[in-house]
């Protein structure tokens, strides 16, 4: 979950996707996936996963 709030927080300080998927260290296709999902509200990793149905 960590790695998909950094990815939000460099497209909300204005990076281009191709650069936050560079800093971030994922694929240009994860950058635009977590874009167009809501935004992380809290770090609680288990029950994040229970709620986006993922892991």
């Amino acid at each position: 979950m960590l790695k998909r709030h950094e990815v939000e927080i460099l497209l909300k300080a204005g990076h281009a996707k191709t650069e936050v998927a560079r800093l971030a260290r994922v694929s240009v296709r994860s950058v635009h996936r977590i874009a167009s999902e809501t935004p992380v509200e809290h770090s609680d990793d288990a029950c994040e996963r229970v709620e986006r149905r993922i892991g």
